[in-house]
């Protein structure tokens, strides 16, 4: 049977430096969870079959994400600061799906207003509406789920953040 990774987690600063990683992989003999932060050795543990189905059921149980493509969750704003969120989640059944995001961490925060980008903004309709990022925010409740049952498996949390803490 050959290693398939069905989760993994990228955090990169805006210039594109390696912050985090995250990866699960299952195949062989054995599942395996693999993270490392940035100037960190690399850690490396087996996760029982449970640990696996769990991950799976989380994100057979967010529909959704599937239905996304790459790309749905940035919005170019032309805004070259903050981190680069990188998410591969496949399921055991062979469906799978990538995404790339800009500072998705704040989704979580409640103050935090989104707006559409500029170019989308020149349209005298869409001058002042506010974004709701529903995509980001099924995608951040997904990565929140398989990031409490990891922790709960034993991976410290600091290696799920969204932000270079």
């Amino acid at each position: 049977m050959s290693v398939s990774t069905i989760f993994s987690y990228r955090l990169k600063d805006a210039w594109g430096f390696p912050l985090r990683k995250v990866s699960v992989s299952v195949g062989g003999s054995k599942s395996r969870i693999r993270y490392k932060i940035v100037n960190e050795k690399r850690h490396s543990r087996q996760l029982n079959d449970d640990v696996i189905c769990e991950i799976n059921a989380i994100m057979e149980a967010h529909p959704k994400i599937w239905t996304y493509d790459e790309f749905s969750l940035e919005v170019p704003s032309g805004l070259l600061d903050g981190v680069m969120n990188f998410f591969e989640f496949a399921t055991l059944d062979g469906k799978s799906v990538h995404f790339f995001a800009s500072n998705i961490g704040e989704v979580r925060d409640p103050d935090a207003h989104f707006s559409l980008s500029l170019s989308d903004r020149l349209n005298e309709e869409n001058a002042d509406r506010e974004v709701i990022p529903i995509k980001a925010m099924e995608v951040v409740k997904t990565f929140d789920e398989i990031a409490a049952v990891l922790v709960k498996a034993g991976v410290p949390k600091e290696y799920f953040s969204l932000w270079p803490k």
